[in-house]
């Protein structure tokens, strides 16, 4: 039963880890330093160092603090374990004195010698009639038990009790001490969840390393922030795309109740740098089973290799010149090029006077003039 129990929960979290960005997403990993190294490359908002705060929500996954989570959950387990450890220590502790108590009856009452019996006076009944005969009777009964034993053995009569197990005081002791120690590595050892999962769905674990470090981003934004950060949206720098709705979300996201009401928002972002991207201003790895998705910038560091997967994305003479934004030169596409299938490139080229959008001719991709 145990096993099949064990059996549901690892399927359950299973579930819940490829399903859900947010749940169990507060340790930082491997994965999430690699984000945050990429923003530091690109001069983007960092996460690391936390804050105080954060760091009371958001630790390593080999530190030995415990999250405000951990710690609830080691003291609700502590507490019905302190109960169970106490009513067992009080039926150990009874046992052994009920036998230490008649062990010392036993000892005492050894000690004593033999008790005559007092001299017995004889008792006659006088009188005619039922009542009378009956009292005779009863009056020789008496007699002539008092005549079988003139004397009284307390010995006979002392309580030996059996010793105690002392070998399953033992084991219960050891038990207890396991349940204990199991209490306070728990936290520990459910945190080897992220590593297994990590090891068998490493693309998924970067999905939600770069998940959690923009919701740390969003959590920090402030009133003054998210304005100036809408006024630069409004001048046109594609930076400035958080909205209220974002930031209330993701310092809510906690509660069951607020993801019900606001509902969840997953906007498509570089895996690499966590920057939100347009519809169709980015580059996709079409790999099966693979989500990457990158930025420009992300993706000439990369060097047209997918870092999900670990694949090329892409060969051919496409130079970083072309990939770069905002140039003064607008490349043209060379209709014979031919690259490796597998993408979803749809670059924006910007000129002074024109702005190009294309993309390229092949089964993966596709050509599309501005209207």
């Amino acid at each position: 039963m145990c096993v099949f129990f064990v059996i549901l929960r690892s399927i359950h979290y299973k579930t819940k880890y490829l399903s859900r960005d947010d749940y169990d997403n507060c340790y930082i990993g491997q994965e999430f330093y690699a984000v945050d190294k990429r923003h530091e490359s690109m001069q983007l908002p960092r996460v690391l160092p936390l804050t105080r705060r954060e760091q009371n929500c958001y630790i390593p996954l080999t530190s030995l603090y415990l999250l405000r989570q951990e710690r609830l959950r080691v003291a609700r387990n502590a507490f019905f374990l302190f109960l169970s450890t106490i009513q067992i220590a009080a039926i150990v502790s009874a046992d052994y004195c009920l036998y230490w108590l008649l062990t010392i009856v036993g000892q005492a009452s050894r000690k004593q010698t033999e008790i005559h019996l007092p001299s017995m006076f004889k008792i006659h009944v006088i009188g005619n009639g039922t009542i009378a005969d009956m009292y005779r009777r009863i009056v020789a009964v008496i007699e002539a038990s008092a005549r079988l034993a003139d004397y009284l053995r307390p010995a006979k009569c002392a309580p030996d009790p059996p010793a105690p197990d002392y070998v399953r005081y033992c084991q219960i002791g050891f038990l207890l001490v396991s349940a204990w120690a199991f209490i306070v590595l728990e936290p520990y050892g459910l945190r080897v969840r992220q590593l297994i999962m990590a090891g068998y769905y490493p693309e998924r674990a970067r999905e939600r390393a770069t998940w959690l470090y923009n919701d740390i981003l969003l959590k920090r934004e402030t009133f003054v922030k998210l304005v100036l950060k809408q006024m630069a949206a409004d001048l046109g720098d594609p930076t400035g795309k958080p909205t209220w709705l974002d930031v209330i979300r993701a310092k809510t996201n906690h509660y069951w109740l607020s993801r019900m009401v606001l509902g969840s928002h997953h906007p498509v972002r570089c895996i690499l740098c966590g920057s939100d991207l347009a519809r169709d201003d980015y580059v996709r790895c079409f790999r099966p089973r693979c989500s990457g998705m990158y930025c420009y910038e992300c993706f000439l560091e990369i060097q047209h290799v997918c870092w999900m997967c670990g694949d090329p994305i892409l060969t051919g003479d496409l130079s970083d010149e072309s990939l770069e934004r905002s140039t003064p030169i607008v490349p043209t596409p060379d209709p014979q090029e031919r690259f490796l299938a597998g993408i979803f490139l749809a670059p924006k080229y910007h000129s002074r006077d024109s702005e190009l959008h294309f993309a390229l001719d092949l089964p993966f991709f596709s050509y599309n003039k501005p209207t």
